[in-house]
């Protein structure tokens, strides 16, 4: 029962961004996605006290404003689709610095906590698929079964680098990892696809590129400056136990 919350966050997380992109248009949902990584950052600070310098900040704020750029085209507004959008919002972050915390406090490792969580949440979630599906129940063909066993099999592998990404960093790393794919995938449909990269959209991959070569420089930069204090003690320690 103590990965009941993951369980519960990660069907809140599939259900309420379905709902959100059902009830806004694409350019306003692309837009709530990319406001998880500085609602994380927020999360991650407020409520966890983690600490992000400055340079960090700075960078996140340049990646989140390159992507909009990039993939925003409208932002039509609505009330039921923004509050939709808003909690998904919510339950996304909590869902993801979740992910982080549990692998922590049940000292288990990624593969074993996508394997407590991802049977839990199809139970909660069979109800919900009833319901919604139920309309337009039928019984399926052994292709449909085909693809809907290859589509689990898929999804199970895209959970589980989630898990391990943020289990080896942490949610704000993944996010920025996700723009950073983002920004690959337009540069290679337009290279080999002839995919549209207007002068707009080239801007905000050029900016979303820009920051996140500073999230890089910056985590090796603070990594450096930890092993240099880390030795600086350690040699304090040992001249100290010398005297004695």
């Amino acid at each position: 029962m103590k990965v009941m919350p993951l369980s519960v966050s990660f069907c809140g997380f599939v259900v309420l961004t379905n709902m959100s992109l059902m009830y806004n248009s694409v350019g306003f949902y692309q837009l709530i996605k990319v406001l998880t990584t500085p609602l994380l950052v927020l999360m991650e600070t407020v409520i966890y006290d983690k600490q992000f310098s400055k340079k960090i900040k700075l960078s996140l704020l340049l990646i989140c404003f390159g992507v909009s750029v990039a993939t925003v085209t409208d932002s039509e507004v609505n009330l039921v689709g923004t509050l939709v959008a808003l909690s998904a919002l919510f339950v996304t972050c909590q869902y993801q610095i979740w992910v982080g915390t549990k692998q922590k406090d049940l000292g288990c490792d990624s593969f074993q906590l996508l394997l407590y969580q991802a049977p839990l949440s199809s139970v909660l979630l069979l109800p919900i698929a009833y319901f919604t599906e139920l309309r337009r129940l039928h019984y399926p063909c052994n292709d449909t079964l085909s693809v809907i066993l290859f589509s689990g099999f898929v999804a199970f592998i895209v959970n589980l680098s989630i898990f391990l990404v943020i289990g080896k960093t942490s949610p704000v790393t993944y996010n920025v990892l996700g723009h950073f794919k983002l920004c690959v995938i337009l540069l290679i449909g337009h290279v080999f696809f002839d995919g549209p990269m207007g002068s707009k959209r080239f801007l905000g991959v050029l900016l979303t590129l820009v920051g996140f070569s500073g999230t890089h420089i910056s985590r090796q930069l603070n990594t450096q400056v930890e092993v240099i204090i880390s030795t600086e003690e350690f040699k304090g320690k040992d001249e100290d136990s010398d005297g004695v």
